[in-house]
């Protein structure tokens, strides 16, 4: 069996994370990122984009369509499809043959019906997005939640730093939630924070760190905050949560319904509903390390068990 990855390559690695995962289960596999072409096509792109939009779609299309007839893959599967055009998965209507899945971790409209149509299945990591691609008359779909590469993010059983860590992108939302946090001293990491609002018990990194870095700065603190992007996310888990309980960390996990389907909340993984609720937690498990270490090593058995990406291939497989 042979599968094509097709997606963006970014910092977050998903498509690189669920290929190492084929390759531990022998099955063949190729990545297809379309944002990194290799220096003739991105000129050509960047060409074609000056003449005319739909000539660099038809370009990428053609791209694919070469990919998939020199690789011969029984499974494609595309990696957040609704970040790109719709014209550049017309190609995919040539290979009636070949299973084609998409992977969906972003909100999406009734106007991504198109590109839906595409696939024979689709995979969501939240729950409410598998229920508006039931609403919305969109293909089969089943949910899938992110997961852990954990040959990536371990524990390396070091010497922690007895703080909050907090490794985001900005959101409004999550600005006004930092800033009443007053039970424990808070790292926070991510470029554009508007730094003038933090308090003065915060120490602010300003700029965006690689994944080997993320690794070890959840090895370095002792508790890891999660807050929702609130643009992106109803009720599903991102891979923070998945990530930092694997590395060790103690995860303080705000509330979405997915977290009831994936985790049992109080013995494997914290979860806070609002700010008072959090401050409290954090003083809780600073008072009882013993608590704390044991939801910590739940947490870790649990992930490693059910929530790596190898699991997550074995469930598409299954799919089909």
């Amino acid at each position: 069996m042979k599968t094509l990855i097709i997606g963006k390559k970014n910092m977050l690695l998903w498509p690189e994370n669920l290929s190492e995962a084929f390759i531990q289960t022998n099955i063949e596999n190729k990545i297809l990122f379309l944002n990194e072409l290799g220096f003739t096509e991105d000129l050509k792109r960047n060409i074609f984009k000056l003449v005319s939009k739909d000539l660099m779609y038809a370009n990428i299309s053609k791209i694919i369509d070469t990919e998939i007839k020199k690789f011969q893959p029984d499974l494609i599967i595309v990696i957040s499809p609704f970040m790109f055009n719709e014209k550049v998965f017309e190609c995919l209507d040539n290979f009636s043959n070949i299973i084609k899945c998409a992977w969906i971790g972003d909100r999406f409209t009734p106007l991504h019906k198109n590109i839906a149509n595409k696939f024979d299945h689709l995979f969501y990591t939240d729950s409410f997005f598998l229920e508006d691609g039931k609403n919305f008359n969109f293909p089969n779909g089943s949910y899938l939640p992110l997961a852990v590469n954990e040959n990536r993010f371990f524990d390396k059983n070091q010497k922690r730093e007895e703080r909050l860590l907090f490794i985001a992108s900005y959101t409004k939302q999550r600005m006004e939630f930092l800033k009443q946090i007053n039970s424990i001293y808070l790292k926070l990491i991510g470029a554009k924070w508007q730094k003038d609002y933090l308090k003065k018990h915060t120490e602010y990194v300003d700029k965006n760190i690689n994944i080997n870095q993320v690794v070890e700065e959840y090895n370095s603190s002792q508790f890891i905050l999660n807050i929702k992007h609130e643009h992106n996310v109803v009720n599903g888990l991102n891979m923070r949560t998945f990530e930092s309980i694997a590395s060790g960390g103690c995860l303080l996990q705000d509330y979405v319904k997915d977290i009831e389907i994936n985790f049992e909340i109080n013995k494997n993984i914290l979860v806070y509903n609002n700010i008072e609720e959090l401050n409290e937690l954090i003083l809780k498990m600073r008072k009882d390390k013993l608590t704390m270490n044991n939801l910590i090593k739940n947490g870790k058995e649990l992930v490693l068990k059910e929530h790596t990406y190898k699991n997550r291939v074995n469930k598409i497989l299954e799919q089909f």
